[in-house]
């Protein structure tokens, strides 16, 4: 059995974005031993798609692909989609074997790094005299919007006490617009949004403008922190996501 490495991401039409996802699985195979075959695909809007990283894989010599996707939360596209995708790919080769890893998006690290991204901004007694909204990208799934619920209670525990909403980009959940009427209303006039997204995106690059559209020159002061992106935490918890996997099926691969 020879495995294999393929990182999967969402895809976008942004430049910066594609950018930031090969950077990460640039720093996270630096990270692992340089035997271990690896691949990148994308789930949509880029190419290679993932028939076409398994390809690669496969020229490589690989029968086992662990499948690392680059998604926070389990919705459509980690309960749908990549299945299917791969489901296909497995039709096709049918000796090969696969293995999905879970979303990252509910664990503990990343509450440090969502942290970390507020302190960067400076703004002092956060949840108390200013408000935090998480900004998640939105679906339609319950379960995954009860974890993006999750990490703003962790958030909210870590700042101890104070007020930490979730407000969504898309999908069911409350909106970001709607959330920002009703902080105001209630009497906050600053508010921190912390955009719990991983990479940048179309998302990203227009949430600025999408605030001043809603804002319509009212006296409410709001910041926008950075979005999750490659920060060293972030990077730690894949490799460990990773290696872990690795290790239940063969020897350790970390480099020393």
């Amino acid at each position: 059995m020879t495995i294999g490495l393929l990182f999967i991401g969402h895809g976008t039409r942004r430049q910066a974005g594609i950018d930031e996802f090969l950077s990460f699985v640039s720093a996270v195979r630096s990270r692992l031993s340089r035997s271990i075959p690896c691949a990148h695909a994308f789930l949509e809007l880029q190419k290679p798609d993932i028939a076409s990283g398994v390809d690669e894989l496969i020229r490589q010599g690989v029968t086992f692909v662990v499948c690392v996707p680059f998604f926070l939360f389990a919705a459509g596209h980690m309960k749908e989609d990549i299945p299917s995708e791969l489901a296909t790919v497995q039709n096709k080769h049918p000796h090969l074997s696969f293995s999905l890893l879970p979303p990252f998006g509910e664990a503990t690290a990343l509450v440090d790094v969502a942290l970390a991204r507020l302190q960067e901004q400076g703004v002092e007694d956060l949840g108390h005299t200013t408000a935090v909204v998480l900004v998640g990208r939105g679906n339609k799934d319950e379960e995954a919007q009860r974890a993006n619920q999750g990490v703003a209670q962790a958030i909210r525990a870590r700042l101890q006490g104070g007020l930490v909403e979730v407000g969504y980009l898309a999908g069911t959940g409350e909106s970001l617009e709607n959330v920002l009427t009703r902080l105001r209303a209630d009497g906050w006039g600053q508010i921190m949004l912390l955009p719990y997204l991983w990479f940048q995106g179309w998302l990203t690059d227009t949430l600025p403008d999408r605030v001043e559209a809603w804002r319509d020159n009212a006296d409410i002061e709001i910041h926008i922190a950075s979005h999750l992106g490659l920060h060293p935490l972030f990077l730690d918890l894949v490799t460990q996501r990773v290696s872990s996997a690795l290790v239940q099926l063969c020897d350790p691969v970390v480099s020393e």
